[in-house]
């Protein structure tokens, strides 16, 4: 079922959205959510007013806490027949919502004003709404919202009714009676423009639905990487100590080779020096030896045989030596 309203107003419209709400300094477009679905309410009860005449009239009447919080019972000051039901007057922030309480006053033709959270940011954001029908199969709450002046199935907008509804207020009226200006082919006309929109605005819901899906995905994707790298640049910190620890190894044997190096140049030098010598003592041990030859051969005396060919023995040794 749903009740169609004769007049729809969105709290960011023209002229009022700029007005100051109440007696604050806060404007109607950024927190007159309440008084426009009470303007709209007042419109289906037969009143003629908008948000904007509607916050003009509550001020002179104390409609108004705290500059700008709607007294509820100042709307009474104003229309005698619009009277606050109590007995529907219900805060359900630490309890279940009643939905039935809700879908039996819209049976009766009243509408529902409910307080919703208009954020998920932590903290009660808060908002307000205006129940006109529900889903005869599943009992799916059907709310106009003032903010974007659209129609919505509450969990499509906020989620579960029973959790997020925060406050309940009913006011009691005379039922409007039926224009006579207005032919049921009209009031079916604007029931299905309504539906129209609603069912777009529910695609739409749908759709961001399904990006913000493909967004958590993609989110997802990119932390497996983030985590892929975290994993690479830890093995990257391993192998930069391995090759820390390797490169001080090969530094200690680099200095290992050049003190080896070192004492090899040390111990060539002194084989040179050892061989230099030992070259020129044998070289004047050979010429000594040619000398004494040369004066046994130059000897007047006769020489026997044997010395003659120890002589000829020693010529030839030299020989080999010297090349």
């Amino acid at each position: 079922m749903k009740i169609h309203l004769p007049k729809i107003f969105g709290q960011k419209d023209s002229p009022w959205g700029s007005k100051p709400l109440g007696t604050s300094t806060t404007t109607i477009a950024s927190s007159g959510c309440l008084l426009t679905d009470v303007a709209m309410l007042l419109c289906y009860h037969g009143k003629d007013t908008d948000p904007g005449r509607l916050n003009d009239a509550l001020i002179p009447v104390k409609g108004f806490s705290q500059g700008n919080r709607l007294v509820y019972g100042a709307i009474t000051d104003l229309y005698p027949d619009v009277v606050v039901d109590w007995n529907r007057y219900i805060e359900c922030a630490d309890i279940p919502a009643p939905l039935e309480v809700i879908r039996k006053t819209l049976d009766e033709g009243l509408l529902p004003l409910l307080k919703v959270d208009a954020s998920p940011v932590a903290g009660l954001q808060e908002h307000w709404v205006l129940a006109i029908g529900y889903d005869d199969a599943t009992k799916e709450l059907l709310i106009f919202d003032p903010w974007d002046k659209a129609e919505y199935w509450f969990s499509a907008k906020y989620g579960d009714p029973s959790r997020l509804i925060y406050k309940i207020v009913v006011y009691k009226a005379p039922l409007p009676q039926p224009s006579p200006s207005t032919s049921p082919t009209e009031a079916q006309d604007n029931d299905l423009e309504q539906e129209k929109r609603m069912n777009e605005l529910t695609e739409k819901v749908v759709a961001n639905t399904n990006e913000l899906r493909i967004l958590k995905d993609k989110i997802e994707s990119l932390d497996l990487v983030i985590g892929n790298i975290k994993v690479d640049t830890t093995e990257l910190y391993r192998d930069r100590e391995v090759l820390t620890a390797i490169k001080e190894q090969l530094t200690v044997v680099d200095g290992k080779v050049e003190t080896n190096l070192a004492k090899q140049t040390t111990i060539e030098t002194s084989l040179r020096q050892e061989i230099r010598a030992f070259g020129c003592s044998f070289d004047a041990k050979i010429q000594a030896l040619s000398q004494r030859i040369k004066v046994l051969e130059e000897r007047p005396v006769p020489l026997d045989n044997t010395i003659k060919i120890k002589l000829k023995v020693g010529r030839w040794f030299i020989g080999k030596i010297t090349g």
